[in-house]
């Protein structure tokens, strides 16, 4: 680990003599109705619960980066999650399968080497294909992690998001309203208990929540389910506001200027495109129409599917956006301004 801060990030001076009095020499023993044993030498790990332990712990495993990245594969990484992933036509899916199997090999040895362990059977594989050609594709048997083969499931979660071959989000959405309505249930009990504005936090919190986490991936969703989330808001309004079942919803959203779940996707997407664009800024400047007007280049899409991604989504979402929006440049006024608009077109009359 040492070594690893030293060599690999450039650590030194008192900041490394820090890490170094942290991690190294440590020792333990356990304590038990009011008698301990004897000290020992704590040589590996890092004390459970700590501050510094996530941060560690990346910092430890950032060099397999490099060993996933020298065979061509992309991969994303979130504490101890590690994703590996290609892109491939039919012609070239045989051939990445293999470099797939020996990256995974050369991940499983790297980790054995550094003092981690690999769990080929917790392993997972999916196959997204494209619903236009899903009959041309070549379903993939099995994929050989380490010595285990692993079968591709019809649908996998992900950080909480349900991904399904087709990515049609149909099950994710499913889960996200069998969720929401069970806490709906739940604050129809008490509602009578609380007072209208603790009843609007309490609604947010608990189900409101549910339909923001990752909903800038609902763009380009089909309607069917844009609508199944927007019953579970329309229901979640009516026992905030002491509502009938019958009453229009309209205004009851109106009241709580509660943008609609389609509206809230569009916002999602744009707040993640203007933080891009004020910090990192990876479009460079001629890829932008015209400077003075804030716009950016949109790419050609051959499918649906692949429409839905970031890069492509964001850009018409960004400018469609009005150019006193776009032109911001506090996070502050975005937000105030954007949900101004969106609430405008969601609720113009």
């Amino acid at each position: 680990m040492i070594s690893r801060l030293q060599h690999t990030f450039g650590v030194t001076g008192l900041a490394l003599s820090w890490f170094v009095s942290y991690v190294a020499a440590r020792s333990m023993s356990v304590r038990r109705c009011g008698i301990s044993s004897a000290l020992t030498s704590c040589d590996y790990g890092i004390p459970q619960g700590s501050a510094l332990g996530p941060l560690c712990f990346n910092l430890y495993l950032a060099p397999l980066s490099c060993v996933i990245g020298s065979f061509g594969v992309r991969h994303h990484q979130y504490a101890d999650d590690t994703q590996m992933y290609f892109a491939a036509s039919k012609a070239d899916l045989k051939a990445n399968i293999d470099t797939l199997e020996e990256c995974t090999t050369a991940v499983h040895q790297w980790l054995l080497h550094n003092g981690l362990q690999l769990n080929p059977s917790k392993s997972e594989a999916i196959q997204f294909t494209a619903g236009r050609g899903r009959e041309q594709v070549d379903d993939v048997s099995s994929l050989q992690v380490s010595d285990a083969a692993i079968q591709p499931l019809p649908m996998m979660k992900t950080l909480g998001v349900t991904l399904d071959q087709l990515l049609t989000f149909d099950q994710h959405v499913a889960n996200v309203s069998k969720g929401g309505y069970f806490h709906i249930r739940a604050l129809r009990h008490v509602r009578q208990s609380l007072p209208g504005d603790i009843a609007r936090i309490v609604a947010c919190s608990i189900v409101h929540s549910r339909l923001d986490y990752c909903n800038s991936l609902f763009v380009g969703m089909t309607d069917r389910n844009f609508k199944k989330l927007q019953r579970v808001q329309n229901t979640l309004a009516r026992v905030v506001l002491r509502a009938g079942k019958f009453e229009h919803i309209t205004p009851a959203l109106i009241q709580l200027h509660w943008l609609p779940v389609k509206q809230r996707a569009l916002c999602k997407l744009a707040l993640i495109n203007f933080s891009v664009l004020q910090h990192n800024n990876p479009n460079p400047s001629r890829n932008l129409r015209s400077s003075s007007q804030h716009l950016l280049s949109v790419g050609y899409m051959r499918t649906v599917t692949s429409s839905r991604c970031f890069k492509h989504s964001a850009a018409i979402n960004w400018n469609d956006l009005p150019f006193d929006i776009r032109a911001c440049d506090s996070v502050n006024v975005f937000k105030r301004k954007l949900k101004t608009h969106l609430f405008n077109i969601a609720f113009a009359t």
